[in-house]
């Protein structure tokens, strides 16, 4: 196989053999692949300062299998996207997610617009925002692209979730309505208004946003096995360090 140029973002990398480098890259037309860029740490290419995260890039790619051959990389655009703060940590968690989940050489192109969108809005994220309202759809549309995608429209009975009813999330089931509103309290029982929101993609209210979180929370989680994920951890450390 030898694909013509297409745009990539590179999502990991690290040394291989002597002289070259392993590769993940989220590739416009093959999604998900991993590539040897050869000879890219020798001191006559300057392959591997361009092959950082987050830059824009024009690939060729040759070869078949899971592990391919990266023939040729320019950059796509001025720069590679800069972040710091709250948004580098969450594009970390981005790649992190497309590294752990997503199979190998299978097109989504949806979800990379929306991972080339996400990273463009946290270009743009000022430092003291959160950045749910660029995290949740993404998320959202990754669980859909894996074919675990939530509806939040019905319950598990099919009917049309209310306003006026709280409903418990149930894996592979579906939202079960709550007799009582008192039970909104308890972890796992939502406020149908919070669910129609997301259902709107409407993420500004805090309360929603909080919501959501916790429902992609519990929903990667089942994904993602025990493991837990490395930026997770490194943005705990850097909360952390900023409380006084």
């Amino acid at each position: 196989m030898t694909a013509e140029s297409a745009s990539a973002f590179l999502l990991h990398r690290r040394p291989y053999r002597e002289t070259s480098l392993l590769v993940d890259l989220f590739h416009l037309d093959l999604g998900y692949v991993r590539a040897v860029c050869r000879g890219a740490r020798s001191k006559s290419k300057g392959t591997a300062a361009l092959m950082q995260p987050f830059t824009p890039l024009l690939v060729e790619l040759s070869g078949r299998g899971e592990l391919l051959s990266l023939r040729h990389a320019e950059a796509d655009g001025p720069a590679a996207y800069q972040f710091t703060g709250s948004a580098l940590y969450t594009a970390l968690y981005l790649n992190e997610l497309l590294v752990r989940l997503l199979p190998q050489s299978e097109p989504v192109s949806e979800l990379f617009s929306s991972y080339s969108d996400a990273l463009a809005a946290l270009a743009q994220m000022a430092a003291e925002m959160v950045p749910d309202q660029i995290l949740r759809p993404f998320e959202l549309l990754l669980l859909d692209t894996l074919g675990f995608g939530i509806d939040f429209q019905s319950d598990t009975e099919g009917h049309c979730l209310s306003e006026q009813l709280s409903y418990r999330w149930i894996p592979e089931q579906g939202w079960l309505a709550q007799v009582s509103h008192s039970d909104v309290a308890v972890t796992g029982v939502y406020p149908g208004a919070h669910l129609l929101a997301i259902a709107r993609g409407a993420f500004d209210n805090e309360a929603v946003q909080r919501s959501a979180k916790l429902i992609c929370r519990q929903a990667l989680s089942s994904q993602l096995g025990s493991r837990p994920l490395k930026s997770r951890e490194l943005f705990a450390h850097f909360l952390k360090g900023k409380r006084p």
